[in-house]
């Protein structure tokens, strides 16, 4: 089965958002609802908090880089990309491996920022958009920065613009960032949470035998 066929909506229920709620119960219970609408495709619920999340994919091979994109063209006419035009707080990139699944939750405001830092800001991104469809060569543009590049292409009459980031550059940023095993009785999702390990979690000590301490939430939003 193509990795692009599987039903990745249900396989993030199941193996990262339901453990997700077991792992980090605190004061504020934490609830994922899938919606899919509008450019949302889950809402984080945190007490009081509401914080919306946009799913993006990526099909890189061994999973170096999440593609972001910028502007996709639609018969003849040139709209924003969900890198700048998404409602959503935070992105859930996911990139299917052999037998696991990478996933980084990554706020869009941070992103914007450590792109604008790394040189990268709106006005620089239109630039290179505007630069690369004018060019109309289909392909990856490389940067001076080695954790960032453009790529042009498309099919099915849609042509996209989009920034490749680095996936080292976006776990050093995200909130999030998990290993969910694919298969059947493999271990359990890795990872960390705002910087803590998630499997010290599930034993409810960390590595010297000590009890862990209460999480952080996410920036919230309301």
């Amino acid at each position: 089965m193509s990795m692009q066929t599987i039903n990745w909506a249900s396989v993030l229920d199941e193996r990262l958002y339901a453990p997700l709620e077991e792992l980090l119960e605190d004061d504020f219970p934490l609830h994922f609802d899938r919606l899919s609408n509008g450019g949302i495709d889950v809402v984080l619920q945190e007490g009081p908090y509401t914080t919306y999340i946009a799913e993006k994919p990526s099909y890189a091979k061994r999973g170096q880089y999440f593609p972001l994109e910028l502007s996709f063209c639609r018969r003849g006419t040139v709209y924003a990309g969900w890198l700048l035009d998404s409602p959503a707080h935070y992105f859930l990139l996911y990139c299917p491996l052999e037998e696991s699944l990478h996933a980084l939750l990554v706020s869009k405001e941070r992103l914007l920022r450590e792109l604008a830092r790394r040189g990268f800001d709106r006005a620089a991104m239109a630039d290179r958009d505007e630069l690369i469809r004018k060019g109309r060569w289909p392909g990856v543009y490389q940067t001076a920065d080695p954790d960032v590049s453009f790529a042009f292409g498309g099919s099915g009459g849609r042509e996209a613009v989009s920034l490749r980031v680095s996936a080292r550059a976006l776990e050093a940023i995200a909130a999030g960032n998990f290993v969910v095993p694919l298969g059947d009785g493999q271990e359990p999702m890795a990872g960390k949470w705002m910087g803590q390990e998630l499997r010290a979690r599930q034993e409810g000590l960390d590595h010297a035998g000590r009890a862990v301490s209460p999480r952080c939430t996410i920036e919230p939003h309301i």
